[in-house]
């Protein structure tokens, strides 16, 4: 991810201030009530909406079930009442979700705005091998301007689904830098979409590499 990144940061009272910047100042993770120190530029990024999953509770360790998290994390991007959408950061790490990752679109119009970051395809991994059978597991239904870029999926049934069976068109959205691998079905599903950019997508041990299926 370019530019400035909001990192899980230690929570105030608990020391470690010798790692940040001089400029520092209390900072509330949307939704959650919970403070962590932050720098000022950071503090600054976080009001254009770059939201860190860590800041959520994720741990990223391989071992924990990071589903409340993500889920805590896309609630506050998808409701937000002062703006809508923005980032979601995973910084590097393995985070293991036990069910799809679902967006919808804005209930006051047809925009996603949400874009989805992670720190490489060799750094970030969601591993959805521990999800029950039939998991899909990003899921972009109908809606515009969205992007997924920079990690890695492992396991579920469909490892990135993009659009709707329904006819209810997903448009205006990007897939880069991405490694899908060991689905039971497709890496990337496609359906009633179009005015997408897929570009350096690796699809590895997928049942189905690539499906694109109507628009």
């Amino acid at each position: 991810m370019s530019g400035v990144q909001i990192s899980q940061l230690p929570a105030i009272g608990t020391g470690n201030s010798g790692d940040l910047l001089p400029t520092t100042q209390g900072y509330t993770t949307p939704g959650t009530g919970v403070s962590y120190k932050i720098t000022a530029a950071q503090l600054a990024l976080s009001a254009l909406g770059t939201y860190n999953v860590k800041g959520y509770g994720a741990k990223g360790d391989g071992v924990t079930d990071d589903t409340a998290a993500f889920i805590a994390a896309r609630n506050a991007l998808q409701t937000n009442s002062a703006y809508r959408g923005g980032r979601l950061y995973i910084p590097r790490g393995i985070y293991k979700p036990t069910s799809a990752l679902t967006f919808t679109q804005y209930v006051a119009g047809s925009g996603h705005n949400i874009y989805i970051e992670g720190d490489g395809v060799l750094n970030t991994t969601l591993d959805f091998s521990s999800a029950p059978a039939g998991t899909d597991g990003i899921v972009f239904g109908a809606g515009t301007q969205f992007g997924v870029s920079d990690f890695m999926i492992n396991g579920g049934r469909n490892g990135l689904v993009i659009g709707e069976a329904s006819g209810s068109f997903a448009a205006q959205f990007y897939v880069r830098d991405l490694r899908i691998q060991n689905c039971a079905q497709a890496g990337l599903f496609t359906q009633s979409s179009f005015l997408g950019e897929i570009k350096n997508v690796w699809s590895v041990g997928n049942t189905n590499g690539f499906v694109f299926s109507g628009g």
